[in-house]
């Protein structure tokens, strides 16, 4: 019997003429790239070249209810690799290939009827992947629901180790049907799934990954640590939330709990309790939603686009109703819109200021129902706003009259996916930021979320039960996405980054179990040293005022603490940032910029020093100093003599033009 790569390259060659599938043996610079035995590059209809790998099926384990049906998967790496660093679009199919007999307990289809599109991050696969359970899920679908021509498996639907697969048949009744095949190659696109899902992506560059999702950046007090995190997290835009923990952070402010609330009911001010949410759950919902938007506008089978006028401000003000994506609306609708379709908003009358166009795209939530309260009983659904724009159209007229040509009334628009897959639905990445994240008890302010920070490809690995408060407001927040709250996983696009000082009074300590589930990520004491070594202070006062390189003094008090009688550790140095950058550069603004310099440098520095560094042993950081002991004498010396309080003889002047 033919292999699995053989019968699909022979049904492409029959029946998708359209596919130009000679294109790797033509073009010479894919010639050296593929194993032509299992990977075609070809060439659709728009000019675009993709590339079609194949993996072919093997049955083991004969003799039981339900044999193994594996698939090939250790001479995809090669493919994918090259795919990935070209930027095309990948395909990897496979197809049941052995004789009925051996697809035991599939009852409700030919399997022969189906191919299987692997749709996962195969770039360190050296196994075998049994897909036996994928296609129980389509049987027992198929056996429930009827027949379908296109059916998509996704995680927690299947045990087969990949993210998700999709059912396309190519045969039914003994007749092909290669339309379904067609328009999944045409439209269909794996790339999001090369860089968010991971199998792994070289050892390397998979600890370079993982290290974004659970991160903490620590190091000595002023090495740039929030600075550093802060110029990574610009790559969120305003997806970003920032928060600082502190010694009585807890559980209910970082996750959420209930909480008294002052409302207004009949003119009256009265108090009820609602679920509040803190930071974590805050950015755990923006990715959660952005995913199951993602998921719904990707596969588009079986999926009706309407056009939904708005025309009049009385029939339906945007900015007045819809306040932000994810509010839902009652609309007018036609006898065969369904639950799952998708409605175009049109805004079209120039007298309110709007150029003429689509101003929201959304989802149907409901199917049609009368409205008791129209006169004339008109159908309504519910719609979700999953994009809106207040501004200017999202979809111009221009655009849409090349697929519609009513602007009346509710209305199919046939042809119209296409116009959707041009819009952008694309995950959005979430940032949580947490500042001094030790200085919290953090058993304590993770709680049973900890759990969850366990991650595998970026989601958590394990799932943690959301408590009944919890769920309540979940299902709330989230019952138009139709999804499962009763347990709860970070999602691949929710990132938690932290900054953390050891060196500070009055942190708690972190245990090991917490500390395996991050990435730390150490800034050196003088790492970046090159942004403040042109800065010139002014020490002293009066007379006695001198000018000098600020990184050098820095760097020669950091000698001293470092000197084997002292033994200072590195993270309680001082960074190039222990005096801001702001403060840095209007030390030399005039004289009392300069005064007020000099008293800053006293009660931060010296304090630092005197009380958190050399509490106990001052004499050895102040030699300079006859009265040690006492913090206001050691300011007086200061005064009067500048860096030989630290007992430093060999630091060089400056004239103060330098800085002018």
């Amino acid at each position: 019997m033919a292999t699995s790569t053989e019968i699909i390259r022979d049904y492409i060659n029959k029946n998708i003429k359209e596919l130009d599938r000679e294109i790797i043996s033509k073009e010479e610079t894919y010639a050296n790239f593929f194993d032509k035995r299992n990977v075609d590059v070809v060439r659709t209809e728009t000019g675009e070249d993709v590339i079609i790998s194949y993996s072919d099926i093997s049955i083991t384990g004969t003799d039981r209810a339900k044999p193994q049906i594996r698939v090939f998967m250790d001479k995809q790496k090669n493919v994918y690799e090259n795919a990935r660093m070209r930027k095309m679009r990948y395909f990897l199919l496979t197809i049941f290939s052995k004789d009925n007999a051996m697809a035991k307990n599939i009852n409700n289809f030919d399997p022969h009827d189906f191919i299987v599109a692997i749709e996962t991050n195969v770039d360190n696969e050296n196994s075998r992947r049994d897909l036996r359970s994928l296609y129980d899920y389509l049987d027992d679908y198929i056996k429930e629901n009827g027949d379908v021509d296109y059916l998509r498996c996704t995680q927690g639907q299947h045990q087969s180790g990949i993210y998700q697969a999709s059912f396309i048949r190519i045969k039914k009744d003994g007749i092909d049907t290669p339309i379904f095949l067609k328009n999944y190659i045409t439209y269909f696109d794996n790339r999001p799934y090369m860089s968010s899902i991971d199998e792994t992506i070289g050892v390397e560059e998979k600890e370079r990954v993982n290290a974004q999702y659970n991160r903490i950046v620590f190091g000595a007090p002023g090495t740039g640590k929030s600075h550093r995190l802060d110029d990574d997290s610009k790559s969120f835009g305003s997806n970003m939330e920032r928060v600082t923990f502190h010694p009585n952070y807890a559980y209910s402010q970082f996750v959420g709990t209930y909480k008294p609330v002052m409302e207004k009911r009949e003119g009256k001010k009265e108090i009820s309790y609602q679920y509040i949410p803190g930071p974590f759950m805050r950015v755990f919902l923006k990715a959660q939603k952005s995913i199951l938007i993602n998921s719904q506008y990707k596969d588009l089978e079986n999926i009706n686009v309407y056009y939904e006028p708005a025309t009049s401000m009385e029939h339906w003000n945007l900015f007045e109703e819809i306040q932000k994506e994810g509010d839902i609306e009652s609309f007018k609708a036609t006898k065969d819109m369904k639950k799952g379709d998708i409605a175009l908003v049109y805004i079209g009358n120039n007298s309110f200021g709007y150029d003429n166009g689509i101003y929201a795209i959304a989802k149907v939530i409901s199917n049609p129902e009368i409205d008791a309260s129209e006169e004339d009983g008109a159908l309504r659904v519910t719609l979700r706003f999953d994009k809106i724009s207040y501004d200017k159209p999202i979809i111009s007229k221009e655009k849409l009259d090349e697929y519609n040509t009513q602007y009346q009334s509710v209305h199919r628009i046939d042809n119209a996916k296409q116009l959707i897959q041009e819009i952008s639905f694309a995950v959005e990445d979430e940032l949580l930021l947490i500042e001094e994240i030790n200085r919290a008890n953090v058993a304590a302010v993770f709680g049973d979320v900890f759990q969850l920070l366990d991650r595998k490809n970026g989601v958590s690995e394990y799932s943690i039960a959301t408590s009944e408060d919890l769920k309540n407001y979940l299902d709330e927040e989230l019952w138009m996405y139709e999804v499962d709250n009763t347990e709860i996983r970070i999602p691949s696009n929710m990132f938690i980054w932290a900054t953390m000082n050891s060196a500070d009074q009055g942190v708690f300590p972190m245990d090991t179990a917490f500390k395996r589930r991050w990435e730390f990520e150490y800034i050196g004491i003088d790492e970046e040293e090159n942004e403040v070594t042109e800065y010139v202070i002014p020490i002293g006062t009066g007379e006695n005022r001198k000018y000098v390189y600020w990184n050098e003094l820095r760097k020669k008090i950091n000698s001293i603490l470092s000197q084997e009688e002292n033994r200072i550790n590195e993270d309680k140095l001082l960074g190039p940032f222990f005096i801001s950058k702001s403060v840095l550069e209007n030390a030399l603004r005039d004289e009392e910029a300069e005064d007020n310099f000099v008293k800053s440098f006293e009660s931060k520095v010296i304090m630092y020093l005197f009380e958190d560094v050399m509490k106990m042993r001052p004499e050895k950081i102040f030699p300079g100093c006859k009265e040690r002991k006492l913090f206001s004498k050691i300011c007086e010396a200061f005064e009067t003599n500048g860096e030989k309080i630290f007992g430093i003889n060999d630091l060089q002047y400056v004239e103060k033009t330098l800085q002018e």
